[in-house]
C-alpha cells in the first residue's frame, strides 16, 4: 500500500519507482497504453515534474481515486500523455478546492458566536432571576444566586443596596408574590 504523503514530499529515491507502479494502476483504470521503453523514461520524468509543479499537495492514493471517479474523456487506444492526465487532475483539483472551501467555511461558521448586547445579557439575567424565584416558591432553598443579579434588581428598582438580594427574595416569598417580572 502506498504512503499517503504528497507526491512532492516523497523521497526522491522512491518517486520514480512509485510513479511506475502508479502508471500500471492508471493503465488498468483508463485503458491508456503505456509508452514504449525509450519514451517511458522521458514520460516518467515529465510526469514527475508536472505533479511537483502543478499538484504538489496531492498524493498518489487520492490521484488514483480521482482517476477511478473520472477516468477522463474516452481516448481508446491513446497512449499516456500529460494532457490526458492533466484533464483528470484539473477536474479533481477543482472538486478538492470546493471541498476545502466548504470545510473552511464550516469551521469559520462553527466558531461564530452571536454577540449579546448589554440589553440581551440583562434580559437573560431577568429570566434567571424569575426562574430562581420559581425554584424558591417550590421549596428549593439553595438554588444558585449570581452576583450580577443584585445589579439588575437594583437597576430595576426592586432593591436599593446590592446586599439586599436575599432579603428581597424572602420578602417576595413572605408576601406570596406570584411573579417578579411581568411581560408587558
Amino acid at each position: 500500500m502506498r504512503v499517503a504523503i504528497p507526491f512532492s514530499q516523497m523521497p526522491i529515491s522512491e518517486r520514480q519507482k512509485e510513479l511506475k507502479k502508479f502508471l500500471l494502476t492508471l493503465h488498468v483504470i483508463t485503458g491508456w497504453a503505456i509508452p514504449d521503453n525509450e519514451l517511458m523514461l522521458i514520460f516518467l520524468n515529465q510526469f514527475e515534474k508536472k505533479l511537483i509543479e502543478d499538484y504538489p499537495y496531492l498524493n498518489l492514493v487520492e490521484m488514483e481515486a480521482a482517476f477511478r471517479k473520472n477516468p477522463g474523456s474516452p481516448n481508446y487506444g491513446a497512449s499516456f500523455n500529460l494532457r490526458l492526465i492533466e484533464e483528470v487532475l484539473t477536474d479533481y483539483k477543482g472538486v478538492r478546492s470546493e471541498v476545502d472551501r466548504k470545510c473552511q467555511e464550516a469551521a469559520l461558521n462553527s466558531l461564530k458566536i452571536d454577540p449579546m448586547t448589554d440589553e440581551d445579557l440583562i434580559n437573560e439575567a431577568r429570566g434567571q432571576i424569575a426562574f430562581y424565584y420559581e425554584q424558591r416558591k417550590k421549596g428549593n432553598d439553595r438554588p444558585i444566586i449570581f452576583p450580577f443579579w443584585a445589579e439588575v434588581l437594583k437597576m430595576d428598582g426592586f432593591i436599593e443596596e446590592e446586599s439586599e438580594v436575599e432579603f428581597f427574595f424572602n420578602k417576595c416569598l413572605e408576601d406570596k408574590k406570584s411573579l417578579i417580572y411581568f411581560k408587558s
